[in-house]
C-alpha cells in the first residue's frame, strides 16, 4: 500500500506544504490530515474533479492547525463547488478528538456538511487495506494524538502522524515482523522534551535493512531532507 503526498513539511517549512497523505480508490478520496496548505493544493492539482471524486474520508491525527487548518474550507468546497453534485464528506478520528473537532467546525459554520465515521467501520471497504487502527501516541503535552496502522495483504503500513514516542517506534520495529512500509515524521531538532522524532535517534533505532521501507515526512528543513537521504531513509515525494 503506497500513500501519495500533498505536502511533506512541518508547521514552519511552508515551501514544502503541510504534511498530508492520501490514496484514491474508485471515486473515493481517503485523506490523512488537512493543514493550512492542503485545501489549496487539492484545488491547484484538481484532485477532486480530475478523479471524479464523490466521497471523501478525512482522517485527522490531532488538532494542531498544520493538520486541521483548512479542513473547513475543504468541507465547504465539497458541499458548494458543484451545487448540483455535492461531495459526501466524512471525518475519521478517535473519540478524544471528536468534540474539539466538532466545536471548531461548528464555529466555522460547516457542522451540517459532514459526519463522523468510526475508523473500524472502514475495515474491508477498500482493496488497499483490510483493517485500520488508530493508536494513541504522545506528541505535545497531554493533548491527544494518534498514529495510524493499516493491515494490508502485504503487511502492516504504519503512519506516525506527529509523535515524540520513540519507544512506540522502537517497539514497532522490534515486534512487528510484517512491516510493508513505515511513514515517520522527523526533525533535526534534538533536545529534551522534543515533541517530534529526532532524526539522530531514528538513525540509532532503525536498522539499515529496514530503511528501504521507512519513508520520512514532516520535515523541519531542507537540511533534514538531505540528511535523511544520506542516512539511507526514503523521503516522501509530493504530487505536483
Amino acid at each position: 500500500m503506497e500513500l501519495k503526498f500533498l505536502g511533506r513539511g512541518g508547521a514552519f517549512l511552508v515551501e514544502e506544504g503541510n504534511t498530508s497523505a492520501f490514496f484514491i480508490e474508485g471515486k473515493t478520496l481517503f485523506l490523512i490530515d488537512c493543514g493550512e496548505s492542503v485545501f489549496s493544493k487539492i484545488v491547484r492539482v484538481n484532485l477532486l474533479k480530475k478523479n471524479q471524486i464523490n466521497k471523501v474520508f478525512c482522517l485527522i491525527t490531532h488538532m494542531h492547525s498544520d493538520h486541521t487548518g483548512s479542513l473547513s474550507s475543504l468541507i465547504y468546497y465539497c458541499a458548494y463547488a458543484d451545487i448540483n453534485n455535492p461531495i459526501n464528506f466524512s471525518i475519521v478520528c478517535a473519540k478524544p478528538l471528536m468534540d474539539d473537532l466538532y466545536r471548531m467546525l461548528e464555529a466555522q459554520g460547516c457542522a451540517d456538511f459532514f459526519d463522523f465515521v468510526p475508523a473500524e467501520t472502514l475495515s474491508n471497504r477498500y482493496r488497499s487495506f483490510s483493517k485500520i487502527q488508530l493508536i494513541r501516541t504522545a506528541h505535545q503535552g497531554q493533548y491527544p494524538a494518534f498514529c495510524v496502522e493499516f493491515t494490508t495483504n502485504d503487511g502492516k503500513v504504519f503512519y506516525s502522524g506527529d509523535t515524540r514516542d520513540l519507544e512506540l517506534i522502537h517497539s514497532y520495529v522490534r515486534e512487528v515482523p510484517d512491516i510493508e512500509r513505515m511513514y515517520l515524521e522527523t526533525t533535526l531538532l534534538d533536545y529534551s522534551g522534543n515533541a517530534h522524532l529526532s532524526l539522530r535517534v531514528l538513525n540509532e533505532i532503525i536498522p539499515n535493512n529496514l530503511r528501504p521501507k521507512v519513508f520520512l515526512m514532516h520535515f523541519d528543513s531542507a537540511d533534514c531532507i538531505k540528511k535523511a537521504e544520506e542516512l539511507g531513509f526514503q523521503v516522501v515525494e509530493c504530487i505536483q
